[in-house]
């Protein structure tokens, strides 16, 4: 048998390629770095793993499944745990003859933990009911439970009142954010679902509290009926809205080189990454496909808030769309220079006590914030024309927007020419 197989987890058969690569090259840094870095990948997702197990286990019927599980996958938590332990310390003592062994136990034990996962499932299948969320899953059960008469009614009382502040609270943020400007066009079809199914959830748990009023048991049916339906919707709209919003590459700040989308670390020169880059939030996001007739330049936000001046123009928006694009700019900006006020704190730091690269660094940064104020400077002259209704302003701000955004892309080209 292959001593480095592969497992059922994609997260884990990354730590056996890396093992097998510092078993056949011991000596190889680059290799051992890998491993390092996938031991701390696995890591992570086994502490997701173990999380995602007690959320299920939580809210579910006492079975005998639910009863030996949570001992069960406790126990091979323990070995993948230890497995991943091992290979750490066995790494730093370079004893790669120990890493066959450890990766046979850690791959019994994940087979072993993802087989629980899959009895539950098919456990929940068994179910009269079942939700993908635990709130609502544990709602229902004890609504059923009153009905039958197994709980009296003041339980579900406090369960229906809770879940309908948190209901309310997130009721309030989606209004704060379904009229911002939208993504994609994936995104503005989701919302208006996601608007519908929560109205449905609002007069579920409207028919669940009147039922502490009047226990109307076709209150209490209806209301989960609506629920469990209305929870189905949103939870499914969320993973379509997860993978409309995928980030997108993006180029290191400081040495140029390419990153996916949402990095964390530079894979070229392991700098930090800003939250800017690559995310929805952010501001210096390229934009491949810019029409050539397009004044600015091929910044996604800005060749957006220039189609938005020119429909403006043209009276296919009005003014209060426009002031939402200008205003939606302005904050991608604001948040730009907050984080990249952190990378200049963080890129002065590193460099400190070498003189020969700092100063040439520092001044990149130099620019790349120029042009971030000037971008600043740029869109509050545009936002003044909502004051003054001088329409020159629009104009003016929009041509020292893209004056910082030229600086910007400028710096970039010497960031990527010095590598």
């Amino acid at each position: 048998m292959d001593p480095f197989e592969l497992s059922i987890s994609p997260v884990f058969n990354e730590v056996i390629r890396a093992a097998e690569l510092v078993y056949e090259a011991p000596d190889d840094p680059s290799a051992k770095e890998e491993l390092s870095q996938t031991l701390r990948d696995m890591a992570e997702f086994t502490q997701y793993l173990a999380a995602s197990f007690q959320e299920a286990i939580k809210v579910r019927p006492k079975t005998e499944l639910s009863v030996r599980a949570p001992q069960e996958f406790a126990a091979e938590l323990k070995v993948i745990t230890n497995v991943l332990s091992g290979l750490k310390e066995n790494l730093v003592n370079s004893k790669v003859e120990s890493f066959p062994e450890l990766i046979e136990q850690g791959r019994k034990a994940l087979a072993q933990m993802f087989e629980i996962f899959e009895q539950m499932k098919k456990e929940e299948e068994s179910f009269p009911v079942f939700s993908k969320s635990p709130y609502i899953q544990e709602i229902v059960r004890i609504a059923t439970g009153v009905a039958k008469g197994q709980y009296k009614p003041e339980v579900l009382k406090d369960k229906v009142a809770w879940l309908r502040d948190r209901f309310l609270e997130f009721k309030d943020d989606f209004a704060s954010i379904k009229d911002i400007p939208k993504e994609n066009e994936d995104v503005e079809k989701l919302l208006p679902i996601a608007e519908q199914a929560l109205q449905k959830m609002g007069q579920a748990l409207e028919k669940m509290t009147r039922f502490q009023r009047s226990y109307d048991k076709k209150l209490l049916k209806e209301g989960c009926s609506e629920l469990l339906q209305s929870s189905e919707v949103l939870i499914a709209v969320q993973e379509r809205l997860i993978k409309a919003s995928t980030a997108q590459p993006a180029a290191c700040p400081n040495c140029g080189a390419l990153n996916p989308g949402g990095a964390k670390k530079c894979r070229a020169c392991n700098a930090i990454m800003p939250a800017i880059v690559g995310l929805s939030t952010q501001t210096m996001e390229i934009k491949e496909n810019v029409p050539q007739e397009a004044k600015g330049p091929a910044y996604t936000y800005i060749s957006r808030l220039e189609g938005s001046l020119n429909s403006y123009k043209r009276q296919l928006l009005d003014q209060k769309d426009l002031k939402r694009e200008i205003d939606f700019f302005a904050k991608k900006v604001a948040d730009g220079l907050a984080q990249f006020a952190e990378m200049k704190k963080k890129a002065a730091a590193q460099t400190e006590g070498k003189e020969n690269s700092r100063e040439a660094i520092l001044a990149l940064y130099n620019d790349m914030e120029t042009g971030l104020n000037t971008l600043s400077r740029g869109v509050k002259k545009m936002q003044s024309f909502f004051d003054n209704q001088d329409e020159q302003m629009l104009d003016e701000g929009f041509d020292v927007v893209v004056a910082g955004a030229t600086l910007m892309i400028d710096t970039q080209n010497k960031i990527s020419a010095a590598r």
